[in-house]
């Protein structure tokens, strides 16, 4: 009874470790990719689209005109169209974080650290 016990409680152990591996792998492909189509936007200087990766805390606390701005700005020291880089992001339950590395102005490399957060079943950016 005792190994019958060990074998089923072995197997849920495992079941978890692969499947809960797998989620978790999901959601950084997920959360990169919302990245990547957020600089896409940029890139084709869509910023009306640009806002709808935006999390509904980050457009009611900046407003849209002025995230507007800071993308603007961003397009003129290079911004996603020079990006060099995307990290991989750290996923902390309804919370990530992921680098985006960029060549700027005279070839400076700049640094962005996107915070993201889930509302619903999207991932936003939260901090930007």
């Amino acid at each position: 009874m005792k190994q019958k016990l060990y074998l089923v409680m072995m197997i849920i152990v495992l079941g978890f470790l692969i499947f809960g591996g797998a989620c978790t792998r999901d959601e950084s492909q997920v959360v990169r990719n919302t990245v990547v189509d957020f600089l896409e936007t940029l890139q084709n200087r869509d910023f009306d689209r640009s806002l709808e990766f935006f999390s509904q805390n980050l457009r009611d606390s900046e407003g849209d005109l002025s995230l507007v701005r800071k993308m603007q700005f961003d397009r003129v020291l290079g911004g996603a169209s020079e990006m060099q880089n995307l990290g991989e992001p750290l996923i902390t339950g309804k919370q990530a974080t992921i680098v985006v590395d960029y060549k700027g102005i005279l070839g400076l490399k700049h640094e962005r650290i996107l915070s993201l957060s889930k509302e619903g079943s999207n991932w936003k950016i939260d901090h930007y």
